[in-house]
């Protein structure tokens, strides 16, 4: 089965998505650092300023070491929307190549294909998982390695045709 799709930065965000939510551990600490780390960081902006309004000002001798850490907590979520992005740009280059990507899958491997830039071929025995949503299916290579696929690229019977070869093939790794 040959897949022919475009990869955006959509996709990209709903893959890290779709993998960050694989382990309860990682949902924490993701919960943690984009939630509760910013409404920490806006209290304690709101203290600061209450105080400083106040006789009692104790940021009066060091400020800028009152307000480093709490503003960075209220622009977590801007700093990785930005990070997330760039990475994007450095995997996808647009000035070496247009972000097609062609994946082969068949079974006895998948050959997944950047033309003019990359070339894999993995077969079934490396790949170490598999995981779907709504919207991604991704081929696990390593714990932080993976082959994603668009949903929106296949056609309903190339899915059903997907998820065959991955229960024929797809060996179980025991841990």
């Amino acid at each position: 089965m040959k897949i022919n799709y475009t990869i955006t930065l959509e996709d990209y965000k709903e893959a890290l998505r779709l993998h960050k939510n694989q382990t309860f551990g990682m949902r924490i600490g993701i919960f943690f650092t984009y939630r509760v780390l910013p409404i920490l960081g806006i209290f304690i902006l709101i203290y600061v300023a209450f105080k400083a309004f106040t006789q009692e000002n104790d940021y009066a001798q060091n400020p800028p070491f009152g307000l480093i850490m709490p503003i960075l907590f209220v622009f977590l979520p801007v700093i990785r929307n930005y990070l997330v992005r760039r990475q994007f740009d450095i995997a996808f280059p647009l000035t070496k190549t247009d972000r097609k990507v062609s994946a082969d899958i068949d079974e006895e491997r998948i050959l997944s294909t950047i033309p003019g830039f990359s070339e894999g071929k993995f077969y079934w025995n490396a790949i170490s998982g598999f995981a779907q949503n709504e919207k991604i299916v991704q081929f696990y290579l390593s714990s932080d390695r993976i082959i994603f696929i668009p949903i929106s690229s296949l056609s309903p019977s190339q899915l059903a045709e997907l998820g065959e070869i991955v229960a024929r093939n797809l060996v179980r790794k025991e841990k």
